[in-house]
């Protein structure tokens, strides 16, 4: 596209606080209007992982992410290495959906 990866990567600085690692959308379509609060149950979750590097081999970002099983929607995301600490970021971001 003829576009440089420091411009991109740039960019997306920019909008890094309007982006939610948690798919508020999602909570708000489930929630009652009734009450203050809920959990959302979700009855299977499937949670993966990707990579990419940036620039060189040497430079691994990972992408851990969990989905609804059932509709395919995006529940929760983080990114960073390969590091058990970023699944716990993960799970406590999961921990609204009650899992």
């Amino acid at each position: 596209m003829g576009i440089s990866t420091n411009t991109v990567t740039a960019e997306l600085k920019k909008k890094e606080t309007w982006i939610d690692q948690v798919n508020l959308d999602y909570i708000n379509r489930h929630q009652s209007e009734h009450i203050d609060f809920e959990l959302i149950p979700v009855e299977e979750v499937e949670m993966d992982e990707m990579w990419s590097f940036v620039h060189d081999k040497s430079q691994e970002y990972w992408l851990w992410w969990a989905i609804d099983h059932n509709t395919g929607e995006p529940l929760a995301y983080v990114l960073g290495t390969r590091k058990d600490i970023f699944l716990d970021e993960l799970l406590k971001l999961l921990s609204i959906f009650d899992i």
